[in-house]
């Protein structure tokens, strides 16, 4: 059983029968089946290497100690592996509840270019003096070189855009732009994530 165990998980992902969820559950029963049959091998060679002369000198029929010992050992690694494994498929079961329920982002998403969402370094610079308004990113007010102002644009690293919010497409490139303002947390509109366009076509 311990030597085919690699080979039925492999069959199993080769022919990607089951789910994620369905995954770690396998995963699961296979490495408790593989412990415990292993638990059992191993106190049967350990009580039997105790009591080798014993054993050997058996003529018949089994013998008490050795027999009571493997049982003793079995049943005290059998009640804490019993705990664990409850424990354990507890666990798999609350995260393929959240992972089944949780609902997917809702903002929407479009591929823009690369090089269209490139700032100008000039620009970078001047974001990049600036405290971060998100982690990982600054939200700010773009001037056009038309004298458009695009609000509410997520800046990625101080030089990608990567987001615009409460627009449907991106209709400027960034060589159009001439200034940018980083907004601080309070200047920020009600977060509404269906109102969020993320630009690198990633959903």
């Amino acid at each position: 059983f311990l030597f085919v165990t690699p080979f039925m998980r492999k069959k199993e992902r080769i022919w990607k029968r089951l789910n994620q969820d369905q995954e770690k559950a396998a995963d699961l029963w296979l490495r408790g089946s593989s412990l415990l049959i292993g638990a059992l091998i191993a106190s049967l060679v350990f009580w039997s290497l105790v009591f080798q002369h014993e054993l050997h000198r058996q003529s018949g029929g089994f013998f008490g100690p050795w027999l009571k010992a493997v049982a003793a050992t079995w049943l005290a690694t059998l009640v804490p592996f019993l705990i664990l494994m409850y424990r354990k498929a507890d666990v798999v079961f609350r995260e393929a509840e959240a992972r089944q329920t949780q609902r997917g982002p809702v903002f929407k998403a479009i591929l823009v270019e690369k090089a269209k969402r490139i700032l100008p370094e000039e620009i970078q610079l001047s974001i990049k003096a600036c405290p971060e308004t998100l982690s990982g990113g600054h939200v700010v007010l773009l001037t056009l070189a038309d004298g458009r102002e695009i609000p509410h644009v997520f800046v990625l690293n101080s030089r990608e855009i990567l987001g615009l919010y409460a627009r449907t497409d991106m209709d400027f490139s960034a060589a159009e732009i001439r200034s940018a303002q980083v907004l601080t947390q309070d200047e920020l509109p009600p977060y509404d994530e269906a109102q969020w366009l993320r630009l690198d076509g990633r959903a």
